[in-house]
């Protein structure tokens, strides 16, 4: 039975109701979909071309007689080349821009049939996407279908990828601005793969397996490798993904686990950063970056000028995997969380109020490495005393000595007896005074607690301190 209103629709959608029986199921012996809906007449069509990457192709996709495109159940896309996405040859997997019923613009993923990997990727893919549902970093997918040579997903378009969208804002000098935002999107999408109920390793994030949709909102996509994590022990990895994009162990060992996902999202997040580069080395040397991860060697990291940025990278990319973060504490770390003037006080102050800072003595391991190893690698906190207020430290009834356990101290004590300090002074140190004047401290004090996390007597297990320190899940 014909629309009642056939005559509003589209060439395209004519001959599709012409398929459509009462139940709404395709005569074609060839051909099966899953979600079909026949759309009404009161879809928008215009609102498919506001992409603007996308819009004119849409447009003219729109427009095309049945014979000039292929119709798979609900789905209309065309496989000339100007159509096509991103294609894999190797794998007989193509990306094709399409349009779906009662949807608008999607991405209609083809598998071809005959290519034993490819069919693989394709149920892998679906159960991935099944299990994610509308995860909101997750690429959404809408509908399945297959036909004799072929295997079809129709998936939310994305507008860029990770490379396009960073070499865009590069060329708007709005990276710096967005970059945080991004990289928290990829790392939230990771969560939920990794937190959930199920979870999955996503064992191919690369710049290419990142996208973003038509409001910029980051987006995981490229499942077909993936695998649910039966339990917490690594996978034979048997060489899938990427090229430069690979863990140490999959490339070494041929494992892979959640930390091989987290090690992968460093080289990510070190790609936004630096404008879309590698950590390991130069992009068109694959040899020499694999080499580079097989070593343990982040040869690109001096080019992060941000110190709590750098320190998230070097901890994701750690060559030992047990010393990797979760998803989690990346999300707690300093840079992503974006601890407020207020919160690095704070920290500061509870460091500067524990026992062994306050006895002033070198018999603690962890206060040795504040004072000797800040020291080397803090440069602003060299010769403090000479940077802070003289006043500060002549109303103080405590000496104070170059070491950075005593500047720790003063920040405490200026902290607590803030009430007792001279109008003059109320007034210079606020919340940003020692912050301006030691803009690294924070962090590198945060990254010695958080090396000794896991020993006996670590201070970051103590109540005051625990906080910032959550544990591995």
């Amino acid at each position: 039975m014909l629309h009642h209103n056939i005559h509003k629709l589209r060439p395209w959608q004519i001959e599709r109701e012409k398929q459509v029986t009462k139940k709404g199921k395709v005569h074609d012996s060839t051909e099966e979909s899953t979600n079909f809906t026949v759309i009404g007449t009161n879809t928008d069509h215009t609102k498919w071309w506001k992409s603007a990457t996308w819009g004119s192709k849409l447009k003219e996709l729109s427009s095309m007689k049945s014979e000039q495109c292929k119709i798979v159940g609900p789905l209309r896309m065309c496989t000339d080349k100007e159509f096509c996405l991103r294609t894999d040859k190797r794998e007989g997997i193509n990306t094709y821009l399409g349009i779906m019923d009662g949807k608008g613009a999607v991405a209609v993923k083809q598998f071809d049939r005959t290519n034993a990997d490819s069919v693989r990727k394709c149920k892998q893919e679906l159960s991935i996407l099944a299990i994610q549902g509308n995860r909101e970093h997750i690429i959404r997918h809408y509908h399945y279908a297959r036909e004799k040579m072929y295997r079809y997903l129709a998936l939310e378009l994305p507008e860029h990828t990770l490379q396009e969208y960073v070499q865009l804002l590069k060329e708007q000098n709005e990276l710096h601005s967005k970059a945080r935002l991004i990289i928290h999107q990829i790392v939230e999408g990771l969560q939920s793969l990794h937190e959930g109920p199920r979870p999955i390793l996503h064992r191919d994030l690369c710049p290419a397996n990142v996208v973003l949709n038509a409001k910029l909102c980051v987006k995981l996509t490229g499942f077909g490798n993936s695998n649910i994590l039966q339990k917490e022990v690594p996978i034979q990895d048997y060489n899938e993904g990427t090229p430069c994009w690979k863990a140490k162990e999959s490339l070494c060992y041929s494992t892979c686990s959640k930390e091989s996902d987290i090690q992968a999202t460093g080289m990510l997040v070190y790609f936004v950063l630096s404008g879309g580069l590698h950590p390991y080395g130069e992009l068109d040397q694959p040899h020499i970056v694999e080499e580079n991860i097989k070593m343990g060697q982040p040869t690109g990291l001096p080019l992060i000028d941000d110190q709590e940025a750098r320190d998230m990278i070097e901890w994701m990319l750690e060559d030992n995997s047990a010393y990797r973060p979760d998803v989690n504490q990346i999300l707690n770390h300093p840079f992503l969380e974006q601890w407020n003037n207020g919160k690095r006080m704070e920290f500061l102050e509870r460091v500067g109020n524990q026992p062994e800072v306050a006895s002033g003595k070198d018999n603690s391991s962890t206060l040795w490495a504040i004072n000797n190893k800040c020291n080397k690698t803090c440069t602003c906190v060299g010769d403090w005393k000479n940077k802070v207020d003289e006043k500060l430290l002549t109303e103080s009834t405590r000496p104070y000595n170059q070491s950075v356990g005593d500047l720790l101290r003063l920040i405490r004590n200026v902290r607590q007896h803030y009430q007792e300090l001279s109008e003059e002074l109320q007034e210079l140190v606020d919340d940003k005074y020692f912050l301006r004047l030691f803009p690294s401290l924070v962090v590198h004090i945060y990254k010695i607690l958080r090396k000794r996390a896991l020993a006996d007597g670590s201070w970051a297990k103590r109540k005051s301190l625990q906080r910032y320190f959550i544990p591995k899940s």
